[in-house]
């Protein structure tokens, strides 16, 4: 007959052996215990096993050495063998099960001839009092069973809404670029960011100056002192000794006969345009070069025609006014970028960008040059006091719990903070703001004392002591588990307090 083998393994128990033993087919099941390790070693293990195979119409053997285990097996009448190679390959023989001694004797009990007829034996009266004493044990484990419930079961949740009060307070906060955490005194830490900007811009000019226009013309002599002929060119330099040596030249060729005091007469123009060219007769008298050893030169005529022209020139004003704008300007884009830098729990207070150093500056005209324009261009050192907003409320949070009753505590989630003035930089340093914050806040309750008061009561009885004990805006809210439970929980352990801001 087909023989199926399920091992065990140290870990199992009575349900993954009936797992296991679910997944047989054959007629006869052999299960072979673990050689280290006890496992199924209960009475009921091998019980339940037994029923379940007798369900499946098969029949089970073991292959284990743990007496407790083959000592269950023989009273069960299971085959056990100490090894594999003892199994017969035909039948099992089935262990009959021997009956206890009491079960196998026959006929009623001797009659006891010594007690009198009608009378109570004492065994009757011990089993009388034995379930007497079983009753009243069992009535007490009830009732004590039942007070432990009450006891430990019941819980309580009250939830209190006492009166709150505002507390408000102005503060002057200071921004410290050299406080690195917040202070108690309401000093926020900043620091000062540093950025590198360029740029030019350019202006018209609001000066004016002359510049010479026309240039001075007139006559003038040539007369040879030699007897050979003499050729001046054009462009012949002449100059007017007794005004500052002022230069003109002539505009044509001019030539003289080769004879002793011959004449010729020329047009000239001065050097320069401008009214200093215009001399009074007689001022032109020498000529330059080696012409002038051969030649003497006058002016019978005034030289006129010289002039200036008014036209826009570079001022000192229009410097300094160019310079500040392209300073603002440029301040302005550094603002802008550094609240671009910056992250985002920083913030850049207004105005506070300011100029550090001047690394490079040029102009394109300096001043009095006649000019339509002015162009300037910079590269500046910029930086802006920097801080972090929420350090605001934090520091406002801690100067309203440094001024707070010792007998109070803050509503949480009411801190207001408002700020009355912008943050501004004070000197060169630091900056403050003025901000007025408040909060609500409600009176210290001695939850320990209220626990030992209201425990044990009823609900409507423990409203009326709550109320009596503690400044509430509204009746406390009593929520019992299980909500059949007439009362409270006894233990004040069992009983807890929340206040009706936890609970929204």
């Amino acid at each position: 007959m087909k023989v199926q083998i399920i091992y065990l393994d140290p870990h199992d128990d009575y349900v993954s052996a009936l797992d296991k033993l679910g997944w047989a087919k054959a007629p006869r099941i052999l299960l072979v215990w673990p050689r280290r390790g006890r496992v199924l070693t209960r009475r009921l293990d091998l019980v339940l096993l037994q029923r379940n195979a007798i369900q499946r119409s098969a029949q089970i053997g073991l292959v284990t050495h743990d007496p407790e285990v083959r000592a269950h097996a023989k009273d069960l009448a299971i085959p056990v063998f100490d090894s594999l190679d003892q199994v017969p390959e035909y039948g099992w023989r089935r262990r009959t099960r021997r009956k206890p001694k009491e079960e196998r004797q026959r006929g009623p009990p001797p009659a006891d001839l010594l007690t009198p007829p009608g009378a109570v034996t004492p065994s009757q009266h011990t089993q009388t009092l034995y379930k007497i004493i079983r009753l009243s044990l069992t009535t007490l484990a009830l009732g004590a069973l039942l007070l432990l419930a009450a006891t430990i079961v019941p819980l309580a949740k009250i939830t209190l809404t006492p009166m709150t009060y505002t507390q408000e307070l102005e503060l002057i906060l200071s921004l410290e670029p050299n406080v690195e955490i917040l202070q108690a005194y309401g000093s926020i830490p900043a620091r000062w960011e540093h950025i590198q900007v360029e740029g030019s811009l350019r202006l018209p000019t609001t000066g004016s100056i002359a510049v010479p226009a026309d240039f001075a013309t007139g006559t003038v002599i040539f007369t040879n002192l030699t007897s050979d002929p003499i050729t001046l060119p054009s462009n012949t330099g002449l100059r007017a000794s007794g005004s500052d040596n002022l230069r003109y030249v002539t505009t044509e060729q001019v030539s003289l006969p080769g004879e002793e005091d011959s004449q010729a007469i020329a047009r000239v123009q001065a050097a320069s345009p401008g009214p200093a060219g215009n001399l009074p007769a007689g001022e032109i008298d020498a000529v330059e070069g080696p012409l002038g050893l051969l030649v003497v030169v006058i002016n019978h005529e005034p030289m006129t025609g010289g002039s200036d022209e008014i036209r826009a020139a570079v001022s000192y004003t229009d410097r300094t006014i160019l310079m500040r704008n392209l300073e603002n300007q440029l301040i302005e884009q550094a603002a802008t970028e550094l609240a671009e830098i910056l992250s985002p729990d920083e913030t850049l207070v207004p105005d506070s960008a300011r100029l550090i150093q001047i690394l490079d500056q040029h102009y394109d005209r300096q001043a009095g040059d006649p000019a339509d324009s002015l162009e300037l261009s910079l590269i500046l050192e910029i930086a802006g006091l920097i801080y972090q907003p929420a350090d605001i409320e934090s520091a406002a949070g801690m100067a309203l719990e440094a001024e707070l009753p010792s007998a109070s505590l803050p509503v949480p989630g009411t801190l207001y903070v408002e700020i009355l003035s912008d943050p501004k930089v004070e000197n060169e340093n630091s900056g403050s703001l003025t901000i007025i914050a408040s909060q609500d806040t409600y009176e210290k309750i001695d939850l320990i004392r209220l626990q030992d008061r209201v425990r044990a009561r009823p609900p409507e009885e423990a409203t009326s002591i709550l109320e009596s004990l503690v400044d509430l805006s509204t009746r406390p809210q009593i929520q019992i588990i299980p909500q059949w439970f007439p009362r409270l929980p006894w233990l004040g352990m069992r009983i807890t307090f929340h206040y009706q801001w936890q609970v929204e």
